[in-house]
């Protein structure tokens, strides 16, 4: 979406399944050293799948994809964006590496960025300003490695949703979200809940429909992919923090980077009340750039891109 802002793409999807991530890390280092032919590589690592002909860029996200990353560059010989963390792999192998932390800045084909996410704000609805607006939406998450939710955990976010307000929500649970949880909100929500979106039935997608009609948004911590999207999506964000987080660092430092700059208020999730919520979504600023423009200008020189106004190529 990022390089469609400067260039025509034609997007190639390839679907392809690791056969063991420690495998996978061994052979691009392999790929990356030399020692070992792309195509060879490929088949060790992913058997005999169908692989694109030709490509301008190869862009990939996630450790299972860095073998696929490497070696179709070299067997396309063409340039290659990341995003994530290398896992030992040499920034060398890469044209771009796009990272959400700090620590990443000055990093030899490092870009320091947003997590890349679908949103696209100027496709979106024109939010109203916070406190005038009043239309909030609640990304629910749940439990994880990094965050655990405890009772009073979920009966903070069944207060937001039971009590009379000033705010309208627009609640959304996701993958993580554990069913006897959701059902407890459902049951919950009161005439102040424009709609409960259940990931059971509803499916991927759901956020961002929700994210065009919010003014505001409150999401627990357990996500940041979802804090993320929000941002990106230049409204007002809340994060909400049960009690046990073991964040790390990087993940840490990247939160707090966002709320140094204003575009996220952070709030205890127990005990949370919605004139609370209200309040703290009044702290937040939203962002006022679109993330896209700001990574494609950043990914144009390290691709070669000097000249924009090319034609068309297949990604």
């Amino acid at each position: 979406m990022a390089l469609g802002r400067l260039r025509a793409t034609v997007v190639d999807r390839v679907e392809l399944r690791l056969r063991s991530q420690p495998l996978g890390r061994l052979l691009a280092r392999a790929v990356a050293s030399g020692l070992l032919s792309p195509s060879f590589a490929l088949r060790l690592g992913y058997g005999h799948s169908t692989l694109p002909a030709a490509a301008d860029v190869v862009i990939s996200s996630g450790g299972r994809t860095l073998l696929a990353n490497v070696a179709l560059a070299r067997l396309l010989g063409a340039p290659n964006v990341f995003s994530g963390t290398l896992r030992g792999l040499p920034a060398e192998a890469f044209a771009a590496v796009v990272q959400p932390y700090a620590e990443a800045a000055g990093k030899p084909r490092h870009v320091v960025a947003l997590k890349p996410s679908p949103v696209d704000p100027d496709a979106m609805r024109a939010p109203e300003p916070w406190p005038e607006g009043r239309r909030a939406a609640l990304l629910v998450g749940g439990p994880s490695g990094a965050h655990g939710f405890s009772d009073a955990d979920w009966a903070g976010l069944r207060t937001l949703v039971a009590a009379p307000g000033r705010i309208a929500w627009r609640v959304v649970t996701s993958p993580r979200t554990p069913g006897e949880a959701a059902d407890q909100l459902i049951a919950a929500a009161g005439a102040s809940v424009e709609a409960v979106v259940d990931f059971r039935s509803a499916g991927p997608g759901s956020i961002a429909a929700a994210l065009d009609w919010a003014d505001a948004v409150a999401c627990t911590e357990d996500s940041s992919s979802m804090i993320v999207e929000a941002v990106c999506a230049r409204r007002p964000v809340l994060a909400l923090l049960p009690s046990a987080r073991r964040l790390r660092p990087d993940e840490a430092g990247m939160l707090d980077s966002l709320a140094a700059r204003g575009l996220l208020a952070r709030r205890p999730l127990a005990g949370i009340e919605p004139a609370e919520a209200d309040r703290a979504l009044g702290e937040a600023r939203p962002l006022i750039a679109n993330p896209l423009d700001d990574l494609a200008r950043a990914l144009a020189p390290m691709l070669g891109w000097a000249d924009l106004s090319a034609a068309a190529g297949s990604v």
